[in-house]
């Protein structure tokens, strides 16, 4: 949900840490994010939390949430198969 503070920006964190993020993306004010911007390896556990951020300074992160991104890699094709034409 959006801040209700008047707010310049998120900013996300991340990593496979949840108390040591080692990583950050600015996503300016957009409330909605899309993690397949992220470069993000398959079948590794990753933990994810926001913070606000305006002139100010920034707010509290948000409690952190996890995401395993899924094995994308296609099936290998069969080996040693033969087709047999139909009679």
């Amino acid at each position: 949900d959006p801040n209700t503070a008047p707010v310049d920006g998120y900013r996300v964190y991340y990593g496979t840490n949840q108390s040591a993020f080692a990583l950050a993306e600015d996503v300016g004010t957009a409330t909605t994010y899309n993690l397949d911007k992220l470069k993000l390896s398959e079948n590794v556990q990753y933990y994810f939390s926001v913070a606000a951020y305006n002139e100010a300074g920034e707010s509290p992160r948000t409690a952190p949430l996890s995401f395993t991104p899924a094995d994308t890699t296609p099936p290998r094709p069969p080996v040693d198969l033969v087709a047999v034409p139909p009679n």
